[in-house]
């Protein structure tokens, strides 16, 4: 089996595209998928990189505060009941957050959390900065591997015993 951790940002289109792909090809590669926290907000400094456009930029504030929000909760449900919960929980982010028709952030949240068979009270984990320390201790991990403020996804590949440079 090949580890391989995904530092994901929910609010970003292609760290969700890049997870369906991966969970539809793990188990022909033997590939055991996590998914690590990683916030674009906390990256800019809860702003927004100038390279966005000035029409886009609250549009993208507003996503990736809600998304931030999410990684809390995330983080609070991984560590009351481990990976599979995550996976879960981001399974049903990604079916709501990028269909045509959103909902409310409030109740995108609650929404998930329901859906993915968990209690409501998870939700308050969204407010609680207590769960930003488990999110920048991952976000250092991507950073190790993808360089200062990399993007999302990051995909860590680890394997055991250590692939030969050759194997590459």
């Amino acid at each position: 089996m090949i580890d391989v951790e995904v530092f994901i940002d929910p609010s970003c289109p292609w760290a969700w595209i890049t997870s369906r792909w991966l969970l539809e090809v793990a188990p022909e590669r033997d590939l055991v998928v996590a998914w690590r926290s990683y916030c674009l907000e906390i990256r800019d400094d809860y702003g927004v990189a100038p390279t966005v456009p000035e029409e886009y930029r609250q549009q993208a504030l507003d996503g990736h505060a809600v998304s931030h929000r999410m990684l809390r909760i995330l983080e609070a449900a991984r560590a009351e009941g481990g990976e599979g919960v995550v996976d879960r929980l981001y399974a049903e982010w990604g079916t709501r957050n990028f269909a045509p028709k959103r909902p409310e952030a409030g109740a995108l949240l609650a929404d998930c959390v329901v859906a993915a068979g968990l209690s409501p009270d998870l939700t308050a984990a969204a407010d609680d900065e207590k769960w930003d320390a488990p999110i920048r201790e991952a976000m250092e991990v991507a950073y190790a591997f993808g360089g200062p403020k990399t993007q999302t996804p990051t995909i860590v590949v680890r394997t055991d015993p250590p692939m030969d440079s050759k194997d590459r």
